[in-house]
């Protein structure tokens, strides 16, 4: 778990701390964990891999112009994406850069959401003014496709399911086919066109159940849409 002055781990059961890494500045990473190594970023702008159990340092890599990156990395294929300096991929097992994407690099994206990977494909989102959904091809690092999710911040991560990719910023919802040219239609919606955008934030990733699409925004509502054409289902208003 990230923290304020480090990365920690609790046991399950009782709460209590196992292990802490001090961090400068901090985490706001989650943890991927794979073959008992457990993979997190950290605001000092290093992706780090530790023991699982005992918090031992495996490897630490610094990218040569760190920044703070608060995504959480994913590890597919023996190696650990993640958005540094870019975005870019680590040997799993040597802490080694052996993979980077171009097209992520330049854009003025900032690192503040986590990536998706499903096949040979990691989809993640930027955070520049255009709000990018990238679509990019492990293989060759070459970008598939690129969307728009709307003209304000994105902080989170994007679902994938039904054949789309979808992702939630502060102009609202949109869906983006996976593959171009496959008939089918992405589309777009504002949870709440009486509130003004500026008015509108979310840290929420949302999530795909079926048919049903499901995320919340900071003001405490939560809504349901479907996920095959966007049609609003209902709203939840959480205590405040």
């Amino acid at each position: 778990i990230g923290g304020g002055d480090g990365f920690y781990a609790l046991d399950a059961n009782e709460g209590k701390e196992l292990w802490k890494v001090p961090i400068k500045g901090g985490s706001d990473s989650s943890a991927c964990v794979m073959g008992g190594v457990a993979y997190f970023c950290g605001n000092d702008g290093a992706l780090r891999a530790v023991d699982a159990k005992t918090g031992q340092e495996v490897w630490t890599y610094r990218p040569k112009r760190p920044a703070p990156s608060q995504s959480s990395p994913a590890v597919a294929y023996g190696v650990v994406f993640a958005t540094l300096d870019g975005l870019v991929g680590i040997d799993a097992k040597t802490g080694k850069k052996v993979w980077s994407c171009k097209a992520a690099k330049g854009s003025g994206d900032e690192w503040l959401a986590s990536m998706a990977i499903i096949g040979d494909t990691i989809y993640y989102t930027g955070n520049g003014t255009w709000t990018p959904l990238r679509a990019i091809n492990i293989s060759d690092a070459q970008e598939k496709w690129t969307g728009s999710v709307g003209h304000a911040g994105l902080y989170n991560t994007p679902a994938v399911a039904n054949d789309r990719v979808y992702a939630v910023c502060s102009t609202g919802l949109a869906a983006h086919p996976i593959r171009e040219g496959q008939g089918l239609k992405g589309f777009g919606a504002h949870p709440d066109p009486d509130i003004g955008v500026n008015q509108f934030k979310t840290n929420s990733s949302p999530a795909v159940w079926g048919e049903l699409l499901v995320f919340g925004m900071d003001r405490g509502v939560v809504y349901g849409y479907s996920s095959l054409s966007g049609e609003s289902k209902w709203t939840f208003t959480t205590d405040k």
